[in-house]
């Protein structure tokens, strides 16, 4: 009574450690793995209960051949769960976990058949001895029992090869508690045929628990359960960037493919990679504070950011490198520069066309209304081509310009080669030269052709006190008789 209620308590242990690694992240493949083995435990033991209550062999068998496909199932599950929690690459890929696992698959289902078709082919009859029991049929039993140490010493092998991965050095002690455990289990599983009733379903219970127990603390204790890192292996698979990391000697323990593409391969050192020139100031980055560091490498530029990996007690556990490849972004730097030195002597280029322009206009500006001094006080100013809105007020400011800074008394506007004179010419003209005599100078049109002669009376325009002459020479002969 007292091995059944401890062997009920171990069961209640193990149901609540199940419920609480699947609670905690189904997500996780590991965890996902745990909560089937222990579900799988508890059905073993469970089978073992009602075999040794049930009143018949008839009612006992059902049990019987769930119990022995149980435990075929547990060295399956115990493959996958160690597997997925030490070699997620065999994940990936081809998937060599498959390949590992598809002799124990199909033996699993070759027994399964065997027992539900009662074919006697491995499983033989059910018999009593004080208990209910199964026989095995010889030699073909022999090849599934072979089969199952077998599986067992593959689960023992892979917790040996994840012991001296160098990425597993901070788990070795949990990983050297496991494989105790698994070797326990076995020796266990080799002597629980000798037992029966309560003590077997104990046995049962001894056998597993330890392995439990060191793989929930691998899962949860070691936080290498979380929901997110799939997402975070995959982004480090995936990511351009080298990611490696090393530990307290240097040695590096992880590289994700952009950092073994680089050369940074797992098992050497961060300097033995790279020129004698950045040993030594990678040595002092790794040891110290951590910094960035750039070098060249196999005729390309690389960035390296080294940041100490430090526990939750603040000891110093190793190196993170972050590596960048900046050959592109240097050559592209190079040509930004260039384009840039480029604009700016095209903009250069273009304020001095622009200045030139400027001075250009300036002159043609000076050069459509000259101011002529011919006698003392006495100024020519020749209009030619079209009389232009513009032209228009340029023609009173160098008009009066002109008139100030010169003392002029009389100006000569000449008309002669002006193409045409509109409303707005005209009315231009007379301003100037109404502007003109408020600063004491007299203004003489010269040259009227015409067609001007006429626009300016079919215009209608006051005309009064305006003196004119037909040519230059009048003017000035007008202007002697005068004086």
């Amino acid at each position: 009574m007292i091995v059944t209620l401890f062997a009920l308590c171990l069961v209640v242990v193990q149901i609540t450690l199940g419920v609480f690694v699947a609670l905690q992240g189904w997500d996780y493949r590991p965890a996902r793995f745990f909560t089937y083995l222990t579900a799988l435990i508890v059905l073993i033991v469970g089978s073992t209960l009602v075999r040794d209550t049930a009143p018949t062999l008839a009612l006992a068998y059902p049990f019987m051949a769930a119990l022995i496909i149980g435990v075929s199932l547990y060295i399956t599950l115990l493959m996958l769960l160690v597997g997925a929690l030490f070699f997620p690459q065999w994940w990936e890929g081809s998937r060599p976990i498959r390949w590992i696992t598809l002799p124990y698959i199909i033996a699993t289902a070759i027994i399964s058949v065997d027992l539900i078709l009662r074919l006697q082919i491995f499983v033989g009859v059910a018999y009593f001895d004080g208990t209910y029991r199964l026989s095995f049929q010889m030699p073909n039993a022999l090849m599934m029992i072979l089969l199952a140490f077998l599986g067992q010493v593959v689960v023992v092998v892979m917790l040996i090869v994840a012991f001296f991965t160098p990425q597993h050095r901070e788990l070795r002690t949990p990983i050297g508690l496991l494989i105790i455990a698994t070797i326990f289990s076995i020796t266990m599983g080799m002597t629980a045929g000798q037992f029966s009733g309560a003590l077997a379903r104990l046995s049962t219970l001894l056998q597993s628990l330890p392995i439990l127990v060191v793989l929930g603390y691998l899962i949860l204790g070691t936080r290498l359960f979380t929901p997110n890192r799939a997402a975070i292996d995959l982004a480090l698979q995936a990511t351009p960037e080298g990611v490696a990391v090393a530990d307290r000697n240097g040695k590096i323990t992880f590289s994700n493919p952009s950092a073994q593409a680089l050369g940074f391969q797992m098992g050497q050192t961060f300097t033995a990679l790279l020129d004698t020139t950045y040993h030594e100031p990678i040595a002092q980055l790794a040891q110290g504070g951590g910094g960035e560091l750039r070098i060249e490498h196999q005729e390309r530029l690389y960035d390296l950011a080294l940041t100490p990996v430090h526990d939750h007690r603040g000891a110093r556990r190793g190196t993170l490198l972050l590596t960048r490849d900046m050959t592109e972004r240097a050559q592209r730097r190079v040509e930004l520069e260039q384009e840039r030195a480029q604009l700016a002597a095209t903009v250069a280029q273009l304020e001095a066309s622009q200045r030139e322009r400027a001075n250009l206009n300036a002159t043609i500006q000076a050069l459509a209304l000259p101011l002529i001094p011919v006698l003392p006080g006495v100024l020519i100013l020749p209009l030619i081509g079209d009389f232009t809105h513009e032209r228009i007020d340029d023609f009173m400011s160098i008009l009066l310009e002109g008139i100030e800074a010169r003392r002029a008394r009389t100006v000569l506007v000449d008309l002669t080669g002006l193409a045409l004179l509109d409303m707005a010419g005209a009315q231009g003209i007379l301003a100037a030269i109404r502007a003109a005599e408020l600063l004491g100078a007299h203004c003489v049109l010269v040259g009227i052709r015409p067609e001007v002669a006429e626009a300016l009376v079919a215009l209608g325009l006051p005309l009064d006190g305006l003196t004119a002459a037909a040519t230059l020479e009048q003017a000035v002969l007008g202007m002697a008789s005068r004086g």
